[in-house]
């Protein structure tokens, strides 16, 4: 049980806040945007396995830590795959944004070097690759996403959206050591979980 509990507790970070609604006047007034660099820190992974699950368990925060430091292999691996092969999580994050944006919503976006009525800064604040549940070893892809449209230095619109192993459409999972040594494999996961993030965020702005 405190397994469990543990891997809930996990996904629960995952999970997106409330926001700021695009409101109908805004709606009205705002008819092209500009996507700006996404943020994004790829050192600061987020990997919750079998040894984090334990860790957790049994001795909470400290236990977490204790175990990171036991077991760093998989992260590093990761972490060192993705800066050798130029897996950048925030660029797929973006061009999913914006697919999705010219699918669905009346909202033109352009390029980087034209001016817009406002724009959306995207910052992925939480990405890495967790369990599902304590009694396995097969990790998934995880992301958080933090969406925040201005025109001016006026705030009108704001969406967090989370995607956990427990996410619909979340089924990317491998063994750790297929992603660190497996550069395909490894772009794979995160971009379908790039692809749910955007997804869900422009979903906010129909």
């Amino acid at each position: 049980m405190k397994k469990i509990i543990a891997v809930l507790f996990c996904a629960l970070v995952l999970t997106g806040c409330a926001g700021q609604k695009f409101s109908a006047e805004h709606r009205a007034q705002i008819k092209t945007v500009k996507v700006l660099p996404v943020q994004w820190q790829p050192g600061n992974i987020s990997y919750f396995g079998r040894a984090q699950n334990t860790g957790m368990a049994f001795g909470g925060a400290l236990g977490v830590a204790v175990a990171n430091m036991l077991s760093t292999s998989p992260q590093a691996e990761i972490v060192e795959r993705v800066d050798n092969e130029n897996i950048n999580v925030g660029e797929l994050v973006k061009q999913h944004f914006v697919a999705e944006l010219a699918k669905k919503s009346s909202l033109k976006v352009v390029d980087d070097d034209a001016t817009a009525d406002a724009n959306i800064q995207l910052t992925v604040d939480h990405w890495g690759f967790h369990i599902s549940h304590g009694f396995s070893s097969v990790i998934y892809p995880v992301v958080r996403v933090n969406a925040v449209m201005k025109r001016g230095t006026e705030r009108v619109w704001q969406h967090a959206t989370g995607v956990s192993p427990f996410t619909a459409g979340n089924d990317h999972g491998y063994e750790p050591d297929q992603l660190g040594t497996d550069a395909e494999t490894l772009r794979l996961a995160l971009d379908s979980v790039s692809k749910l993030a955007s997804q869900s965020l422009a979903k906010e702005l129909l």
